[in-house]
C-alpha cells in the first residue's frame, strides 16, 4: 500500500477498462462502467443538462486503484434527496450555491459504493481528494449521495457531516421467499389483510394484467411502449424525461439481465373508462424492490415496509 498514489480528475472513463472498473465496483448495476458511460454517452448525464462529469481516478504505481463518480451539478434535479432549502439560504444572503460537487449516480436513488476502492485507505483518499478538488475550484459544497456503510466509515474519517433520511424498501422473505401471496397477507392484520383483498378484487374486475419480460424477453416494442409510459409520466407534470429511449437501449444491449420490464395491460368493459396503463422498469436483479415505497404504486399502505438510511454526505468548503 505504499506504492506512488496519484489522484486525477477525468470526464469520461475512455482510459479505464471496463474489467478493472467492475472488479472494483462488483455487481451493483449501476455503478459498472457500462451504466455510467452509457449516461453520459446518450447525452443524458453531460454538461448542457446539468452534470458536468468530474470523475477521480486514483492510481497506485500507475495502476487503477479506485475511482469516485463526481459531478459538478448547476442545480438540483434528478437527485431525489433535496437541498433546495440550502440553495435558497445561500441565495438569500448573495451566495453562490452552484456549481457544486455530487457523488452520485444520476436519475438513482440506489445505495451503492460511491468510493469505489478495494481498500479503506484508498476510499479516504478519494474522500478527501473530492475535497481539495472542490476547495481548488472554490464551489459552495461537495455532496455523497446514498453511499454504502463502508464509504460513511471513509467519509467520516475524511471530515464529512452526515444527514440522515429515510427510504421504504419492501423485501421478499430472506432465503426462498413466502410460498405466494397468501402466506405474505398471513404476516398482516386483519384491516391490512381485508384492504389488499379489496385492492386485488378491483384490478381483476378492472381487467387489468400484467406481464413480466426479463433481459431478451424485451424486445423493440416492449421498450418502445414502456419508453412512452415513462415519458408521458413526465409530462403530465410538465417535465421533460431525464432519461432518454436510446439510453435504456444501450443498457438493454449492455446488460440485459439486469433488466426488468413489468407491463400493465387493461381491458375496457363496455361503458367503464379504460384503466391507465402503467410500465415499471427495474434495473435491481435481486429481490428488492426500490420503488415500491413510491406514493403512486399502491401496495405502500398496505405493505409491512422495512425502513432503509437515505443519505446525503456533505461538505462545506
Amino acid at each position: 500500500m505504499n506504492r506512488e498514489v496519484e489522484i486525477r480528475v477525468v470526464d469520461a472513463l475512455d482510459d479505464i477498462p471496463a474489467d478493472d472498473w467492475n472488479r472494483l465496483a462488483g455487481d451493483n448495476p449501476f455503478v459498472r462502467r457500462a451504466f455510467l458511460c452509457a449516461l453520459q454517452e446518450t447525452g443524458c448525464a453531460v454538461k448542457h443538462t446539468g452534470w458536468r462529469a468530474h470523475h477521480l481516478i486514483l492510481r497506485r504505481g500507475g495502476d487503477f486503484a479506485g475511482a469516485m463518480p463526481l459531478y459538478l451539478k448547476s442545480h438540483s434535479r434528478g437527485e431525489y434527496v433535496f437541498d433546495h432549502v440550502w440553495a435558497d439560504a445561500f441565495e438569500r444572503h448573495g451566495l453562490r450555491y452552484y456549481p457544486k460537487a455530487l457523488s452520485a449516480v444520476p436519475f438513482s436513488p440506489v445505495t451503492g459504493p460511491r468510493l469505489i476502492a478495494a481498500h479503506h485507505e484508498d476510499r479516504v483518499l478519494l474522500a478527501r481528494g473530492a475535497i481539495e478538488l472542490t476547495r481548488r475550484l472554490e464551489l459552495s459544497s461537495l455532496h455523497v449521495l446514498f453511499p454504502h456503510a463502508q464509504d460513511l466509515e471513509a467519509l467520516t474519517d475524511a471530515g464529512y457531516m452526515l444527514r440522515e433520511g429515510v427510504q421504504f424498501h419492501w423485501e421478499n422473505l430472506p432465503g426462498e421467499g413466502y410460498a405466494g401471496f397468501d402466506a405474505f397477507l398471513a404476516t398482516m392484520s386483519h384491516d391490512k389483510r381485508k384492504k389488499v383483498k379489496q385492492e386485488r378484487r378491483r384490478v381483476r374486475e378492472a381487467g387489468v394484467t400484467y406481464e413480466w419480460l426479463r433481459g431478451v424477453q424485451i424486445d423493440r416494442d416492449a421498450l418502445d411502449f414502456f419508453y412512452e409510459c415513462y415519458a408521458n409520466t413526465y409530462r403530465e407534470h410538465w417535465n421533460a424525461p431525464y432519461l432518454s429511449r436510446e439510453f435504456f437501449g444501450r443498457i438493454h444491449a449492455d446488460a440485459p439481465d439486469n433488466m426488468l420490464l413489468v407491463i400493465a395491460r387493461g381491458h375496457r368493459p363496455r361503458g367503464r373508462r379504460a384503466p391507465r396503463v402503467r410500465a415499471q422498469h427495474d434495473r435491481r436483479r435481486d429481490h428488492v424492490r426500490p420503488l415500491l415505497g413510491h406514493a403512486r404504486i399502491h401496495l405502500g399502505a398496505a405493505l409491512r415496509n422495512l425502513l432503509h438510511a437515505g443519505h446525503r454526505v456533505l461538505h462545506r468548503a
